[in-house]
C-alpha cells in the first residue's frame, strides 16, 4: 500500500515498522526447509537449535512481533504516528496466482491479521495507526481482489476497513462516507491525524507488474485520479507531506537485468505527479525490500536527459564501485547545476521478518520544518540480535535489542532531504569504510557468507564478512 502524510506545523515524531509476516504456525524447533512450520505430530523436521523469537530464513511468530512492539513502546512511548506500510501476513498465507479459492486459507489470513492488528491497539492504543496493503496481505499473492467478483472483493475489504478503521481504537474518527467508498474501491483512504496533518494511503497493489493487469485496471485509474485530487489539496493549503507505500516506486536488481517494480503505465503517472508537486513531499518511506536503503529519483524533462529510469540507490553500488565514479558523478553534477532536477527522496526499512537474512529493525523519525519545508532531520534504527536468542528460555527479549545508527551521528547526513540524500550517495563511493559500514547497517548485521568470505574478492568481503568493518 501507499501513505501520503501532510505536515503543517511544529515538531512531528513517527514510528516505522514493516514487513512483520506474522507466521501463527510457527514452531521455534522447525528448520528453515520447513518455513519454521511444524508437521503433523509424530513426524520429525526439527533442529537442535531451538529458535523462540525467530529463525534467520523464516517469517515472524508473535512473540517477535510482541518484542518488537513492546522496544518500540520503551523508545518512544507517545509517538505522534505509527506507520505500518504492509505485509502481515507470512509468505505461506496467501492462495498461490491460479489457485481456487479456499475459504479455509481465506479464513486463517483474516485470522493471521487481526492477531497482528490486536497487538498493534494493545501497545498503542492511543496512537493514530496507518495500516497499508503489502502483497502478502492479498487473498491470492500479489494479486489485487477481481472486479468481476464483487462479492469477494467487498468481504475483502469490509473486513480490513472494520479491523483497521472502525474498531482500531485510535482510528475510529476516519469511518466516514468518503473513507468507506474509497477503502471499499480499492484499499485506499486518507487519514487527518493531527492538526495540519493529513495521512492519504494508497494501495500500491495495483499499479506494480506482478499484479495481472485483468484484475481491476479501472480501480487502479480511479486510485491515481483520486491521488492527484490529494496532492491538488496538498498544494492548495500550502502543505508538505511524506509518503509512505509497500513496493517501492522505480527499479529493482535481479540476477539478469534491471527492471520497475511497477508497470509502464503507472510508473509514468505516478513520476509525472510526483515531479509536479515535488515541493509538496518531504520524504517517502517503503518497505518490501526487508533492508535499509536509500534512494532518490530524477525526471527526463532536466536538461533533456532521459534520467527517469536510472536509479540512484543502494541496490546498485557493487557495479559503481567496481567501475568507478560514472553515474553518480555525473548526475551530481547536474545536481549542482540544476537542484529541481532530481526530487523524491526514498527510504526503504528493514523488515520484522527475518526470511531475508536481515535482522528485524524498525525505525524512529524526527521532522521539524525550517521555513516553509518539512524537514525530516534524523532516522534512528534498532536492531534484534536475532542468533543471539537461540536456545534461550524465559528471557527478557530487550535485552537482544540494540540501538544500531543514526542517520546524522553516524553516517554524517545533516538530515534527509534530497540534496543530502544525493551527496551522501556520491560520498559512499569514495568512502569504503562508509560504504561498509552501510552494508552492515542494511541488514541490522554482517552477512557472514562463507562462499564469498573464502573465495570471494576483497571489495565482497569488505561488504559482507565477519572482520571487515
Amino acid at each position: 500500500g501507499l501513505l501520503f502524510l501532510c505536515v503543517c506545523k511544529g515538531e512531528l515524531t513517527v514510528s516505522v515498522l514493516t514487513d512483520v509476516h506474522v507466521e501463527l504456525g510457527y514452531s521455534e524447533n522447525a528448520s528453515q526447509t520447513d518455513f519454521c512450520l511444524a508437521r503433523r505430530p509424530g513426524e520429525q523436521n526439527g533442529t537442535n537449535t531451538r529458535a523462540p523469537f525467530g529463525r534467520q530464513g523464516c517469517d515472524s511468530p508473535m512473540a517477535l512481533l510482541t518484542s518488537t512492539l513492546e522496544e518500540m513502546k520503551r523508545r518512544r512511548p507517545f509517538p505522534d504516528l505509527i506507520l505500518f506500510p504492509g505485509d502481515m501476513c507470512s509468505h505461506t498465507v496467501p492462495l498461490s496466482k491460479g489457485e481456487s479459492f479456499n475459504q479455509k486459507k481465506f479464513d486463517f489470513l483474516k485470522k493471521t491479521v487481526v492477531s497482528g492488528v490486536n497487538e498493534f491497539s494493545k501497545f498503542f492504543p492511543r496512537t493514530k495507526t496507518a495500516f497499508a496493503f503489502g502483497n502478502d496481505d492479498m487473498i491470492w499473492h500479489n494479486q489485487v481482489p477481481r472486479a468481476d467478483n464483487p462479492s469477494l472483493k467487498r468481504e475483502y475489504y469490509n473486513f480490513f476497513y472494520d479491523l483497521w478503521i472502525k474498531n482500531f481504537p485510535s482510528n475510529q474518527e476516519l469511518d466516514n462516507s468518503e473513507n468507506k467508498k474509497s477503502f471499499l474501491d480499492g484499499g485506499y483512504y486518507y487519514m487527518d491525524a493531527a492538526e495540519g496533518v493529513r495521512v492519504i494511503v494508497l494501495n500500491s497493489q495495483y499499479f506494480v507488474f506482478n499484479n495481472d493487469a485483468s484484475n481491476d485496471p479501472e480501480a487502479a485509474d480511479r486510485q491515481m485520479k483520486w491521488f492527484e485530487e490529494q496532492l491538488r489539496y496538498l498544494q492548495a493549503k500550502g502543505s508538505q507531506g511524506i509518503v509512505l507505500y509497500h513496493i517501492p516506486f522505480g527499479y529493482f536488481m535481479g540476477k539478469a537485468d534491471v527492471r520497475s517494480y511497477w508497470t509502464d503505465k503507472y510508473y509514468k503517472l505516478y513520476s509525472n505527479l510526483a515531479f509536479t508537486y515535488k515541493d509538496f513531499i518531504s520524504l517517502t518511506i517503503c518497505g518490501h525490500i526487508h533492508q535499509t536503503d536509500f534512494r532518490i529519483n530524477s525526471h527526463e524533462r532536466a536538461h533533456g536527459y532521459e534520467y527517469t529510469r536510472k536509479r540512484f540507490n543502494y541496490e546498485i553500488l557493487e557495479q559503481l564501485v567496481k567501475k568507478g565514479k560514472t553515474l553518480i558523478t555525473k548526475a551530481m553534477k547536474f545536481e549542482q547545476e540544476s537542484p529541481y532536477m532530481f526530487y523524491g527522496n526514498m527510504i526503504m526499512h528493514r523488515g520484522v521478518s527475518p526470511i531475508f537474512q536481515n535482522y528485524p529493525g524498525f525505525s524512529l523519525y524526527t521532522f521539524e520544518h525550517e521555513g516553509e519545508k518539512l524537514i525530516p532531520q534524523d532516522l534512528k534504527e534498532f536492531t534484534f540480535l536475532l542468533e543471539q536468542t537461540y536456545n534461550t528460555t524465559g528471557v527478557e527479549s530487550s535485552k537482544y535489542w540494540k540501538f544500531l545508527f543514526s542517520t546524522k551521528e553516524d553516517l554524517g547526513m545533516r538530515n534527509l532531504d534530497v540534496s543530502e540524500i544525493a551527496y551522501f550517495m556520491n560520498r559512499i563511493l569514495e568512502e569504503r569504510e562508509t560504504l561498509a559500514k552501510f552494508y552492515y547497517f542494511k541488514y541490522g548485521h554482517l552477512l557472514n557468507d562463507t562462499e564469498v568470505c573464502n573465495e570471494g574478492d576483497e571489495e565482497e568481503k569488505h561488504r559482507h564478512c565477519l572482520g571487515y568493518v
